[in-house]
């Protein structure tokens, strides 16, 4: 996911009903927990992603979404295709 306002990237993870988020200035991902539809916080310490909403294009696909924390409100992150950049496979293994 990129942020044209931020001109930065994330990477992100779905393990159950956590999110895991890396940001490469961050040593350690931030850990989010699903709430209601397309919607996942932060139960602990909000740090720099306290909350992602999700936001679906008109055929109900994930197109980019929107991140907070206790400043900062609905910064959006456009989804970059697969086929535009290579997810990192330590992100995204299923071990």
């Amino acid at each position: 996911y990129y942020s044209p306002e931020l001109e930065t990237t994330i990477q992100l993870r779905k393990d159950g009903d956590t999110l895991e988020l890396h940001h490469y200035r961050f040593p350690s991902p931030f850990y989010l927990e699903a709430g209601q539809k397309d919607r996942f916080g932060s139960t602990a310490n909000m740090g720099a992603f306290g909350e992602v909403a999700f936001h679906r294009n008109e055929k109900g696909e994930i197109d980019g979404l929107h991140a907070s924390n206790g400043r900062t409100k609905g910064i959006w992150f456009q989804r970059i295709p697969n086929r535009v950049i290579k997810p990192d496979p330590a992100l995204h293994s299923t071990e």
